[in-house]
């Protein structure tokens, strides 16, 4: 069995990109690529690879006016666009349950699976993103890794906003909404799975819109 060995560019990516998505690093927060490199103990232009590599994943921004690096601060208007992408690609995924073989389907039992574990034990972080791979899983039945990987990049965007569910029976809620989703998919009831997802995605982009008119 062969290991994929990860290089320090590899590695620091996935470091700040947690700590964007732990909020440790904050919306609007200038990066420097002379301090991080230091807090980091790499070079600066091992650290510049990587800051391209989370800025093309559009968790770092520049500055039309000064070209200062800053943590991404969504828009209204980008959350707006992220969902209307979204709901094209897990949309079209619904509809490719009519065709999937009944194992793709059986799988997403899994899915919920990991869910229930990572609001049993896990971090707030590590809970929103298995909550993410029920709708990773939905765009998956399309066959298209290159739209399997515009959704990851949706949503990994939208981790911006994320509202943490501070309480047990909030989570709950949430599990009991992705069973019944799962239920409709594994079923292959269509109709009903594209009207369930479209609620669920129409309440995620309300309370992502509300988190950014926050004061």
């Amino acid at each position: 069995m062969s290991v994929k060995r990860i290089t320090v560019t590899e590695q620091l990516i996935n470091e700040v990109r947690a700590q964007i998505l732990r909020r440790e690093m904050l919306p609007g927060q200038p990066v420097t690529e002379d301090a991080i490199a230091a807090k980091m103990g790499v070079s600066r232009p091992t650290m510049r690879h990587a800051l391209v590599a989370l800025e093309s994943e559009g968790l770092l921004s520049r500055s039309a006016t000064n070209r200062v690096l800053r943590v991404t601060q969504l828009s209204a208007a980008d959350i707006r666009q992220a969902y209307r992408a979204r709901r094209v690609l897990e949309l079209s995924g619904i509809d490719a349950v009519a065709d999937a073989p009944q194992a793709r389907l059986d799988d997403f039992w899994r899915v919920i699976s990991e869910i229930e574990q990572a609001v049993a034990g896990e971090t707030a972080d590590i809970q929103v993103t298995s909550d993410f791979k029920m709708h990773e899983s939905i765009v998956d039945l399309l066959d298209s890794p290159d739209l399997s990987a515009l959704e990851l990049q949706l949503l990994t965007r939208l981790r911006l906003t994320a509202i943490d569910l501070a309480y047990e029976d909030e989570w709950q809620s949430l599990i009991t909404a992705n069973r019944r989703l799962c239920e409709l998919i594994t079923t292959r009831q269509v109709a009903e799975a594209r009207k369930e997802l479209g609620r669920r995605l129409a309440e995620s982009e309300r309370l992502a819109l509300q988190s950014v008119r926050q004061p």
